[in-house]
C-alpha cells in the first residue's frame, strides 16, 4: 500500500510551458523545456514537474503545464515558454509513484479517493514531480488542499 502524507511544496526560478495533449504523451514538454534550458546554457537546479487536469469536455485530452527550475531569474523573450518566480503548495497530499511511473492518472485517483475518505477538499489540479534515478522515474504526485 502507498503512503499518502501532507506536505507543502515550493518552487522557484522556473521555466515553464503549457500544453493541451493526450496523456500518453506527457513526457514531450518535460523534452522541449529541457531542450530550451540547453540551447540558452541555463543550469537546471531540481527536477522537472508538471501539473495536470482534466479538459472539460474533451475526455482523451489534459491541460498540463510544465516546470523546470534553474538558477537564476530571467527575462525571455520567447512566446511559448514563460518564467514563474515561485510556485508554493501551502498545505498538499502528496503520494510516490515509484513504479509505473508514466501512469500517474491511477496515482491522483487513490489521492482524491483518500481526500473524499478524510473529508478533505483538494484542488483539481495535480503536480507531478519527476525524478530520475538509474534511467528510470519516481515521480511524487502532490494536490493541493483548498484553503478554508
Amino acid at each position: 500500500m502507498m503512503k499518502i502524507n501532507r506536505q507543502p511544496f515550493v518552487m522557484e526560478n522556473l521555466l515553464s510551458i503549457k500544453a493541451v495533449a493526450k496523456e500518453e504523451t506527457w513526457f514531450n514538454g518535460i523534452i522541449e523545456l529541457k531542450s530550451y534550458m540547453l540551447d540558452e546554457g541555463l543550469y537546471q537546479t531540481g527536477p522537472v514537474f508538471f501539473s495536470v487536469e482534466e479538459v472539460e469536455g474533451e475526455p482523451t485530452l489534459k491541460s498540463f503545464e510544465y516546470y523546470l527550475p534553474i538558477s537564476w531569474e530571467i527575462g525571455l523573450e520567447e512566446a511559448e515558454i514563460s518564467f514563474v518566480s515561485s510556485l508554493e503548495l501551502k498545505d498538499a497530499l502528496v503520494l510516490r509513484q515509484a513504479d509505473s511511473a508514466g501512469e500517474f492518472t491511477e496515482a491522483i485517483e487513490k489521492i482524491k479517493k483518500y481526500a473524499e475518505l478524510e473529508k478533505i477538499e483538494l484542488e483539481k489540479k495535480a503536480y507531478c514531480v519527476c525524478t530520475e534515478v538509474y534511467e528510470e522515474f519516481i515521480i511524487d504526485i502532490f494536490m493541493e488542499i483548498k484553503g478554508e
